[in-house]
């Protein structure tokens, strides 16, 4: 017998409300492994280049990928 796997993509967009949520977001997602390993000086660029970037946006595309498997026995 095989396994049976599905996964499925869902497009969505967040609304944000200030930069200062996003960088909120940043560090309550998967990302904040990423900047704690960098120093100070480093993490205040890429804060600050981010955060400069969105400057103006609303909303952020935060697409997911759900998936779903059998274990074949």
């Amino acid at each position: 017998m095989t396994g049976l796997a599905h996964a499925e993509l869902e497009e969505a967009e967040q609304p944000v409300a200030t930069t200062d949520a996003w960088w909120q977001i940043i560090l309550g997602a998967g990302y904040r492994a990423t900047v704690e390993q960098l120093d100070g000086e480093a993490r205040e660029r890429v804060r600050s280049a981010t955060l400069e970037a969105l400057r103006g946006a609303w909303t952020v595309r935060v697409p997911a990928v759900f998936g779903s498997a059998i274990k074949p026995r």
